[in-house]
């Protein structure tokens, strides 16, 4: 490989490392690879040992003749698998000739997909509650603003839930902190549940949750989920004691606003569902309230 291919190869790696997007960064990678050994097809997949993922897959049909397969392995965690298709046989002559060549290339722009995708595993761990799986509340701060705003542009509503376990701090009372995170685990799992793969659970504080439910139908929606959330938590026990197969039931009240009906801004947002569920809260135990403002008291929680 002559030094002016090294310097022009370097330099396509330098534009992948100034890409945030992983996509992005993939597609880069297929572009380069058609203009200069006219592939037909790219699949990109990362073997860990417990799983493996395709990050990326090029928009042709990859049910090709001919393949070259290229095993990177990146860390003893991982390896990246580039399966490089084509139909023309001459192509993949061209292909097997030049594999060291290839090989080569892989190699450099791997490194830079691979430092990105580390990247945005460590940005999600900052990003998600260890006890529950779900965000916290930085999620709020770096990513919920884009969402709403993308939400708002199409006209769509959306709910805000918070959902506050009764009486939560009397179970650390009585029990401890171990207990107290089976309980909001217990919760978490039933949100996850019984809500879309596309909602949005954070938590919020010691027994409070935020649940965003995207592109709401209409209010009369978002209350047969919060009654369905309600009902599902109130069946749902904790161990408490495994040797005597002691269980713990808990309750929850939830209280809803919707956006931009009831503010156009994610601190009113948060606002006006924080004084829902203290409402809420105030009618009992399992109860739910919508956020009107002629129907709430006079109150301020900031």
């Amino acid at each position: 490989m002559s030094n002016s291919i090294c310097e022009k190869i370097i330099k396509e790696d330098e534009k992948l490392k100034l890409l945030n997007d992983i996509d992005e960064i993939n597609r880069n990678i297929y572009k380069y690879l058609v203009s200069h050994y006219e592939i037909d097809g790219l699949e990109i997949v990362i073997r860990k040992k417990d799983s493996i993922e395709t990050i990326f897959e090029s928009e042709t049909n990859l049910d090709h003749e001919y393949k070259l397969i290229i095993n990177l392995l990146k860390s003893s965690e991982a390896k990246i698998v580039f399966t490089i298709y084509t139909d023309n046989k001459k192509t993949l002559d061209v292909l097997n000739e030049n594999e060291k060549h290839i090989h080569i290339i892989l190699e450099i722009f791997s490194q830079s997909l691979y430092n990105k995708l580390l990247e945005k595993s460590i940005s999600k761990l900052t990003l998600i509650d260890s006890v529950t799986g779900a965000y916290n509340r930085s999620f709020i701060d770096n990513y919920l603003q884009k969402i709403l705003d993308l939400e708002s542009r199409e006209n769509k509503k959306v709910a805000f839930l918070k959902i506050g376990i009764d009486k939560f701090k009397a179970v650390i009372d009585e029990f401890d902190y171990g207990t107290g995170d089976k309980v909001l685990k217990s919760l978490a799992d039933v949100i996850k549940q019984r809500t879309r793969s596309s909602d949005i659970i954070i938590k919020i504080d010691s027994g409070d949750f935020l649940v965003i439910l995207l592109n709401v139908i209409n209010c009369e929606n978002t209350i047969l989920i919060v009654k369905d959330l309600i009902e599902n938590f109130g069946k749902t026990s904790v161990i408490v004691d495994e040797a005597k197969s002691s269980k713990l039931y808990k309750t929850i009240c939830i209280g809803v606003s919707i956006f931009p009906d009831d503010s156009d801004t994610i601190d009113g947002m948060v606002k006006k569902s924080d004084i829902a569920l203290y409402e809420a809260r105030n009618l009992g135990r399992s109860q739910y309230f919508i956020y009107k403002d002629e129907d709430v008291n006079s109150i301020d929680l900031f």
